[in-house]
């Protein structure tokens, strides 16, 4: 940026020099060339005028507003597919002043920040901190239940995670509660659970007493189960057991016992084809082959205790196993380990022991389901399924404890129990295994497998099931089912870490192609593409499964994950990508979590133990998969610096008259007009409309033909009086303020002359429910879609003392309906700082002229001034300049630097400050005053262009066509010749959160999407390709 030369020439020139404080004085020379103003007989006709200027597809996303109210902040680091923040990194502005606090209070001082950014109000005083954890080096991470009336959110959790001590990072999900009233009196859980017998077609099963009955508990909770973005319904939430088999997670209205969701929650080896009804009554068998022992007892003799055995598995491989002694018996029970309970009664309630029990092919689902110990009188074993099971297990148990320290599958000593010689239901040999929540049981195989107790992964593979219940606790079905699997997987190849096979020592290859049920090196697996059944899983995102069978594809879209640990762990090697992922699962994961955020998670855990390295390798991994950062859409979108000249117009420091100059300081207009302003001007994108208020009180307008160098000054609107008007980037619309100090926007149409007052209220995260402390507003300026106008405004705080709060902050008002090309619907209104402590205001936000997602603002802390950028859609504030006053900042053409007012020796000046690439922070010492004793800079350019979202279309895909357009039901969509690639379709509202995606395989040319379900307004479809940039349309949904 070079300094402009008509500030040394005028300094030159009248040799303006203060002996006492040696200031400069810029004067501007009366004989530089003007832009001739001819006299005006008829007002301008905006009916005639061609718009060159930009039209967005998609308008830059404000939904979820991004900054908190302090500095550092609290960010939004990612968002699900629907909008909603899940991650969020900052330190709070007083983190050192809390570190001396208790965890608890850490806890609770963060939560009440992440509430606003998040969007859950009262988030610090409704919450449960359920586990706290200090890793090696210190540092606490938190697990955290959010509540409503006492009553758990189910998959409303949140992790929390120190550095150096301080809070900084958060994962999960939180629902807004503000709407929520007082739990009214609803149908108990015994009643409740009836609906669950009843949905299911049964009588409550009688489970048999024995080894394992107390193994299966039915649990009941009330809580509040989300429905929708912003609907949560009071539920009982049922985890029941129709038998050892089916374990079912029921949600039921606990109003009026409608069932609102439901799905099987065991967890099996693989997808087995099993139907998800519940349709059998059955009733198991109450006396089993123990109960003698059990009501006879045992006597216990001196010589009890651990034993070891030699004795062949499944591979005809002598191994040694650990047995117990009870008199003259032996029983396959490993009671050797460090979490072993001696004083437990021995050998039908052992605690802390690795376990195993013979269900002599029988089925759990049916009546004469049995189980007994295996038990030898000599301590020499021949069953090889038995031993093979027991091995494994202890194996298993020897992993998570030796590279982990974790103590069994709780965490806390449990017992592991295996169950061998599993039946079908209709009594042939069970080809699968599966972790019930409780127990792990193994079929013996059928035509696709060999017995599952041989493959040591697979009992990796179902320990992990009961490790991720006792952490993470992922939700069994959908991506979060996904994850269960995958990290099933992960830890089963790592537990038998000779290759990156699953199931190969169990499957027969002439059902599965590659000799495995699975591959994480290769997920396709030698499968045709979709043959779920031998083997075949999606690779990447987009070859994701959307149906709903396997409870939405949990062992299907669990190839997706697994790739990416393959390739993180080929990169950084197994043992550390082991350690990462168990830190993940242990401390970061919950309930509810996605693919995208095991992504973020991996990342955090590499980088926190490995270095930026393994983090970067970890980012490639999800990168290649397809998982990635921006998940819910990237809005960052920058559009083409304008061609014209760098040109800036100002007023006197006593707002007198206009003047355009060359940002090198060349007079242009010298002045362009003697009007006095009281508003800032506002200019269009193309610098040929220039509109302020004048001192008159109507709203000016000034048109400039650059090619003739010709100027015209005139009134736009002569009704009423008013304060400031700021002009649309096209030139077709104005948003005005009348001159008294109210809550009301009046935006015109300047192509038909119709207008709409647009109140301006304080929005709260309760769907309907808004606050109208708005007092006025001040600033505005107009996006880059011309659907948005931000502004600032006053606020006031009333409280019953009478002290009252005032405060100054920034707001985005859709005004406009491009789709429509009418006026929007009100009270569409977000803020760009959810809550402001006291003493801060923001105010005069200005965007940048190519990324519509960056802005710059003045920012006022009690007596100290800043001009702050900011990235509306990652969160990022950075401190551009610490002004001595209120600033005005307005970005060059290029945004490269900022003009702004700042205070001078003799009154204010107008100064430039150069930018970073980032365009938020300044680089260090690149200030210089521009004018002394002028104000009110608004950088322009007179340049054409046109913007679009989409900067490259694909000529393959250049010619999408939807139809219908206004459509009510189902939206056909059509695409030119495309060959075999597969298509994915997307459908976002404006706010860009995704609704509704679907693949597209094949050569055909058309396809239907229903979107019935959508409600009546505007919506863009984009349509991807494998290597080709996307293409974006809008259409009306009727």
């Amino acid at each position: 940026m070079k300094l402009h030369k008509l500030y040394f020439f005028a300094c030159l020139l009248f040799g303006v020099f203060s002996v006492n404080a040696q200031m400069k004085q810029l004067r501007f020379d009366a004989k530089s060339t003007q832009i001739e103003k001819p006299v005006i007989t008829q007002p301008l006709s905006f009916s005639t005028r061609t718009v060159n200027g930009p039209v967005l597809f998609e308008p830059t996303n404000y939904k979820l507003s991004n900054l908190s109210a302090g500095l550092p902040v609290i960010r939004v680091i990612a968002r699900s597919s629907t909008g909603r923040p899940i991650a969020f990194e900052g330190r709070l502005k007083n983190a050192k002043d809390a570190r001396h606090l208790p965890i608890e209070e850490k806890v609770k001082t963060y939560l009440s920040q992440l509430a606003w950014v998040a969007g859950s109000k009262g988030l610090d005083k409704q919450h449960e901190i359920v586990a706290i954890q200090t890793d090696n080096k210190g540092e606490h991470h938190i697990k955290v239940q959010q509540k409503c009336n006492d009553l758990p959110i189910f998959g409303a959790e949140l992790t929390l995670h120190t550095t150096e001590g301080d809070i900084d990072f958060v994962m999960g999900r939180t629902w807004p509660t503000e709407s929520i009233g007082a739990v009214a009196e609803s149908e108990g859980a015994d009643h409740s659970l009836t609906r669950v017998w009843a949905d299911m077609g049964t009588n409550p099963p009688v489970i048999a007493f024995g080894l394992w009955s107390h193994l299966l508990k039915n649990k009941s909770e009330l809580g509040y189960l989300p429905v929708s973005e912003s609907e949560l319904r009071l539920v009982y939430h049922h985890s029941v057991y129709k038998n050892a088999v089916e374990r079912w997670e029921y949600f039921v209205d606990a109003f009026n016992g409608e069932v609102v969701k439901k799905y099987q929650s065991i967890c099996k080896f693989h997808n087995h084809q099993d139907g998800e009804s519940c349709d059998n009554n059955v009733v198991v068998n109450s006396k089993p082959l123990m109960q003698k022992e059990l009501n006879d007892g045992l006597v216990v003799d001196p010589l009890d205790g651990v034993a070891t055995a030699t004795a062949q598995d499944l591979y005809n491989i002598n191994r040694t196993i650990n047995t117990y002694q009870v008199g003259s018996k032996y029983y396959m029970i490993d009671g050797s380990r460090s979490m072993f309970k001696p004083a437990s009664s021995m050998p039908n309630d052992p605690q802390g022991v690795i376990w195993t029990i013979d269900a002599f092919n029988t089925a759990p689902q049916n009546s004469d389901f049995n189980a007994d110990h295996i038990t030898s009188n000599n301590n020499t074993w021949s069953n090889k399924t038995g031993v093979s099971a027991h091995y494994n297990g202890g194996k298993a148990y020897d992993y998570f404890k030796n590279v982990f320290g974790r103590n069994s599958i709780s965490g806390s000593g449990g017992n592991i129990v295996s169950f061998i010689n599993i039946a079908d239901e209709d009594g042939s040999s069970m080809g699968n295994a599966f972790w019930n929540g409780a127990a792990m049981f193994y079929g013996n195989g059928d035509a696709a497998f060999q017995p599952l107790a041989k493959g040591l992964d697979v009992a990796g593979h179902e320990m992990t099931h009961g490790v991720v219940q006792n952490t993470a606790n992922l939700e069994y079905q959908g991506e979060s089912g996904a994850l269960n699997e995958s990290f099933a997987d992960v830890f089963g190849v790592l537990i038998d870490r000779d290759d990156w096979l699953i199931g190969e020592d169990v499957v027969k290859p002439a059902a599965f192609p590659s000799g495995a049920l699975r591959s994480m090196q290769d997920p396709h697996n030698g499968a045709s593409t979709n043959d779920f059944n031998r083997g075949w899983q999606p690779k990447k995102y987009s070859e994701r499964f959307k149906g709903s069978e396997d409870n939405g594809g949990v062992h299907i879209n669990s190839g997706i994950p697994n790739h990416a640990f393959f390739l993180f762990a080929s990169s950084v090697g197994k043992d550390k990508a082991e350690k990462v992922y168990y830190k993940v699962l242990n401390q970061y994961l919950t309930k509810s979590s996605q693919f995208i955020d095991c992504r973020i998670a991996v990342i955090r855990a590499a980088r926190e133990d490995f270095g930026d390295a393994a983090a970067n390798a970890a980012a490639a991994a999800f990168d290649a998969v397809e998982v990635l950062g921006g998940q819910g859409g990237n809005y960052e979108n920058n559009v083409e610096v304008n061609p014209g000249e760098d040109l800036i117009l100002f007023t006197s420091e006593d707002k007198e008259k206009l003047y355009i100059y060359s940002a090198d300081g060349d007079a242009i207009a010298n002045p362009l007009t003697n009007t006095n302003p009281i508003s800032k001007p506002s200019i269009s994108d193309d610098g040929s409309l220039i509109v302020f208020v004048a001192e008159d009180q109507k709203i000016h307008y000034i048109e400039i033909n650059w090619q003739s160098g010709t100027a015209s000054e005139n009134i736009l609107q002569t009704n009423g009086s008013w304060r400031n008007a700021a002009i649309s980037k096209d030139g077709t619309k104005l948003a005005a303020l009348r001159s008294t100090e109210e809550n009301f926007m009046v935006i015109f149409d300047l192509l038909t002359g119709a207008g709409a007052n647009f109140e301006l209220i304080n929005p709260t995260f309760s769907t309907g429910i808004t606050t109208g402390d708005v007092l006025y507003a001040d600033a505005m300026e107009w996006d880059f879609s011309g659907e948005y106008v931000m502004y600032d405004a006053i606020n006031r705080v009333e409280s019953s003392s009478g002290f009252n709060i005032e405060f100054w902050d920034i707001g985005f008002i859709k005004v406009w309906n491009n789709s429509s090309k009418n006026f929007a619907i009100p009270d569409q209104i977000e803020k760009l700082f959810p809550a402001l402590d006291e003493g801060l205001s923001v105010g005069n936000p200005t965007f940048s002229k190519n990324s519509p997602y960056i802005i710059a603002f003045d920012y006022l802390e009690n007596d100290n001034y800043y001009i702050l950028g900011a990235n509306v859609e990652d969160g990022e504030v950075g401190v551009v300049y610490e002004n001595s006053d209120i600033g005005y900042p307005s970005f060059s053409r290029s945004d490269d630097a900022i003009i702004f007012n700042e205070a001078g020796f003799f009154g204010t000046d107008l100064s430039i400050i150069e930018l970073e690439s980032d365009k938020i922070t300044a680089k260090t010492g690149s200030e210089f005053v521009y004018a002394e004793g002028y104000s009110w800079g608004v950088w322009f350019s007179n340049g054409e262009r046109k913007v679009t979202a989409v900067s490259e279309v694909n000529t393959d895909l250049a010619d999408l066509r939807l139809a219908p357009n206004p459509v009510k039901d189902q939206l056909q969509i059509t695409v030119p010749e495309h060959g075999f690639k597969p298509l994915n379709i997307e459908i976002f509202d404006l706010t860009g959160k995704m609704l509704q995606s679907q693949s597209w395989q094949g050569s055909q040319r058309t396809t239907g999407i229903g979107v019935e379900s959508l409600k009546t307004g505007a919506y863009v479809v984009r349509c991807t390709a494998e290597d080709a940039a996307p293409l974006v349309k809008k259409f009306i949904k009727l």
